[in-house]
C-alpha cells in the first residue's frame, strides 16, 4: 500500500515493551550459504507456461483499492486500478492505492488495464498508477469520461486517443495478446458497470466486478442474466473472481421505482425543504430524485461544490453534466442550487453528497456550518438513501446526531 499526503507523516511512536532477548541456540552443524533470492519464480519468464495465475494487489478484505492481474505465458492483464481513502486521519489530499513496484519490474509484459465500471475504488488510482506504465486503458464511455477529466485536471502526459480504448458499454471482445477478453452489461449503481469473462486456451476466468442485481434500472437495461448462466456452465470456466460490497446479505435489493414512490411521499409531506443525499456516480438514483420533486411538486436541484477540491476529483457537478450528455438525465431534470436557492423552501428538493459521513462531503460540511451559501433549518427534511458501507457507521452516526441536535 502507497500513502500519498499533503501533510507531514506522524512521527513513529516508539514500543513501550522492549524486545525479548532471544534464546542461544546450539550450532550442530556448519551453516550453508544463503540461497540466493532473484525475486522471480520459475513461471513468470516462462512465456510457455499454461497455467492461469491470479494476484489481488487489493480490494480483498476491505473495501476499496480493488486492483488484480492475471497472468498467462508471462503476460500481464491488469483488472481495475482503484483507490482508498485515509479519513480516519484525513488531510487534504490524503489517499492510499497500492504498490506496484513489483509489478513496475514486469511493465514491458503488461498487456493493458481493464476497467469493469467508474467508482473510485475502481478507477481512482489510475492518475498515479498509470503514468508507470503507459499502457492501454479499456473501458466503456462513463469511466472513460471520468478518467479524461481527472487527467486534464493533472496536466499530466496524457492522450485519450491512444491512450484510452473505449468499448460498447453493451458488449464488446478485446483482444490483448495471450488474453482474449469478452465483456457484458451488469446492473449497479453507477452506469455501465461490466463482467469480465477473461479467455485463454487454459480456460475462462468469470471477473464479476461489483453489482446490483436489479431489473428495476430506470437508465440501463437489466444485468444479462442469459449469459451469466452460459458462462456458469460452460466446461471451459476455470473459476469466478467475484466479490462486491454486501454480496453476503441474502435479501431482495429495493427497487429504484420503490426508492422514487417513497422520495415522492416524504416530499410531499415535509413542510419545508427536502434534502436528499446519495452517491454523486448513481446517475439512476439522481433521475428518480429528480421525478418524485417533480411529482410532488418541487424544483429538483443538486449542490455544487463552494471550493475547488484538494486533489484531482470529478464530482457531482460532472456527473449531472455526463448524466446529460449521455442521455441518463433529461437537460431540465436537474438544477444548480445557486439556480433555485430563492424559490420558497417547500418548493426545493437538493440532492447532494456525503451519506457515508465523508469529512469534506457536502452534507458534513453543512452539519458543521462551513457552507456559508447554504445553512440547515429545523424544517429541513434530510433523507439518506443509501446504505452504510462496512466502517462507516460511525461517521454516519456523527451526522445523524448533528442533525438531531439542530432540530432535523
Amino acid at each position: 500500500m502507497v500513502k500519498v499526503r499533503e501533510k507531514a507523516e506522524k512521527a513513529p511512536v516508539a514500543d513501550k515493551k522492549p524486545a525479548r532477548a532471544a534464546k542461544p541456540k546450539k550450532v550442530v552443524a556448519a551453516a550453508k550459504k544463503p540461497a540466493k533470492i532473484s525475486g522471480m519464480n520459475k513461471h513468470e519468464t516462462d512465456a510457455n507456461d499454461d497455467k492461469v495465475y491470479f494476484m489481488a494487489l487489493g480490494g480483498l478484505e476491505h473495501i476499496g483499492q480493488n486492483m488484480y492481474l492475471y497472468k498467462y505465458k508471462g503476460k500481464y492483464l491488469v483488472v481495475d486500478c482503484g483507490m482508498g481513502f485515509l479519513e480516519e486521519e484525513i488531510g487534504a489530499g490524503d489517499v492510499q492505492y497500492c504498490d506496484t513496484t513489483w509489478l513496475e519490474k514486469r511493465k514491458k509484459d503488461v498487456v493493458g488495464f481493464v476497467i469493469t465500471h467508474g467508482h473510485e475504488d475502481h478507477i481512482g488510482a489510475l492518475k498515479y498508477i498509470w503514468p508507470k506504465f503507459r499502457k492501454p486503458i479499456y473501458c466503456t464511455r462513463f469511466p472513460a469520461e471520468i478518467l479524461i477529466q481527472t487527467f486534464r485536471g493533472m496536466e499530466m502526459d496524457f492522450n485519450p486517443e491512444k491512450d484510452i480504448v473505449v468499448f460498447d458499454h453493451n458488449g464488446a471482445t478485446l483482444k490483448l495478446d495471450p488474453f482474449e477478453v469478452e465483456t457484458f452489461h451488469v446492473s449497479h449503481s453507477v452506469p455501465e458497470a461490466q463482467m469480465l469473462i477473461i479467455k485463454t486456451p487454459a480456460g475462462k476466468i468469470l471477473h464479476t466486478g461489483d453489482w446490483t442485481f436489479n431489473d428495476d434500472n430506470p437508465i440501463e437495461a437489466p444485468t444479462d442474466f442469459a449469459r451469466l448462466r452460459e458462462i456458469g456452465s460452460d466446461p471451459k470456466l476455470l473459476a469466478c473472481m467475484s466479490d462486491s460490497t454486501s454480496a453476503s446479505r441474502q435479501e431482495k435489493q429495493t427497487t429504484e421505482t420503490q426508492v422514487r414512490d417513497t422520495f415522492t411521499r416524504l416530499m410531499q409531506e415535509a413542510p419545508g425543504r427536502v434534502i436528499v443525499t446519495g452517491y454523486s456516480r448513481s446517475i439512476a438514483r439522481m433521475k428518480m430524485f429528480a421525478e418524485a420533486a417533480h411529482a410532488a411538486g418541487r424544483v429538483a436541484a443538486i449542490k455544487e461544490r463552494s471550493n475547488p477540491n484538494p486533489v484531482p476529483y470529478v464530482g457531482l457537478p460532472e456527473f449531472r453534466e455526463m448524466g446529460m450528455e449521455f442521455g441518463y438525465l433529461g437537460k431540465d431534470d436537474v438544477y444548480l442550487h445557486s439556480e433555485i436557492k430563492d424559490l420558497p423552501a417547500e418548493k426545493q428538493a437538493i440532492f447532494l453528497t456525503g451519506s457515508q459521513g465523508e469529512q469534506f462531503a457536502m452534507l458534513t460540511r453543512l452539519c458543521r456550518g462551513h457552507v456559508k451559501e447554504m445553512k440547515l433549518m429545523p424544517t429541513d427534511t434530510v433523507l439518506f438513501s443509501s446504505i452504510i458501507i462496512p466502517g462507516r457507521e460511525q461517521d454516519v452516526s456523527f451526522l445523524y446526531n448533528k442533525l438531531a441536535r439542530m432540530g432535523i
